[in-house]
């Protein structure tokens, strides 16, 4: 389900009652927002899918304005794509998620941001149909933003549990045990500290006093 239709539903009631976004003031306003960061800000961590044919172009991206000359793939109604957009990136978007992978084999597009915690089952589930892409091994993208548990204002009873259990999770720190467990491999492989860190603004993203909270935002 895509974020738009999942918001759509959410409204509705009809199909589903929870949805996990990025934070943004659009579900803020149409659905109740759970703020604990539940990956804790994992997701400001952004590797690149590319096509191998322009590695040696990424070897030389030092910055943000290298990146700006480079066709970003983007689903149409993420909200990377509206910050992306915004800054004057030059994004190349797909409604459908797969054909974001298939135009970057074929060079329609020039790179695939995607999270620590997504890049690497993405790749490995495709890399036989896709043989022209690779994970970018020199860069990576920081651009503030963490995930949310979103409900629907028809169950105020729903949001009030999953709050209690989620700040409770946070106070005895299972929510990090549980972090480490799924995350920890993924983290160690994307070797943030040995890669180029280009730094991005995000204009919405609002709950900065977040970052500074080490039991709920991680920092790599």
């Amino acid at each position: 389900m895509t974020p738009s239709m999942a918001l759509l539903s959410m409204k509705t009631g009809n199909i589903i009652n929870i949805f996990i976004a990025p934070a943004s003031e659009i579900w803020e306003e149409n659905a109740i927002p759970i703020k604990v960061p539940i990956r804790q800000g994992l997701l400001s961590y952004l590797l690149l899918l590319v096509n191998k044919k322009d590695l040696h172009k990424f070897k030389q991206v030092k910055t943000f304005d290298d990146l700006k000359k480079f066709r970003v793939g983007l689903q149409t109604d993420w909200i990377t794509t509206k910050i992306f957009k915004e800054l004057g990136m030059n994004v190349v978007t797909a409604h459908n998620f797969e054909s974001l992978f298939l135009m970057l084999n074929k060079q329609r597009s020039d790179y695939i941001p995607r999270a620590i915690y997504e890049i690497y089952d993405e790749f490995t589930n495709r890399k036989t149909k896709l043989n022209n892409v690779v994970i970018e091994p020199t860069l990576a993208l920081y651009l503030p933003m963490v995930s949310y548990v979103y409900v629907s204002t028809n169950e105020p009873n729903i949001a009030k549990r999953v709050k209690s259990g989620l700040h409770k999770l946070a106070a005895t720190g299972e929510l990090k045990k549980i972090f480490n467990k799924y995350y920890e491999e993924d983290i160690k492989k994307a070797n943030i500290q040995n890669r180029r860190l280009i730094k991005i603004k995000n204009p919405y993203f609002n709950d900065k006093s977040i970052l500074s909270d080490k039991d709920l935002f991680y920092h790599l």
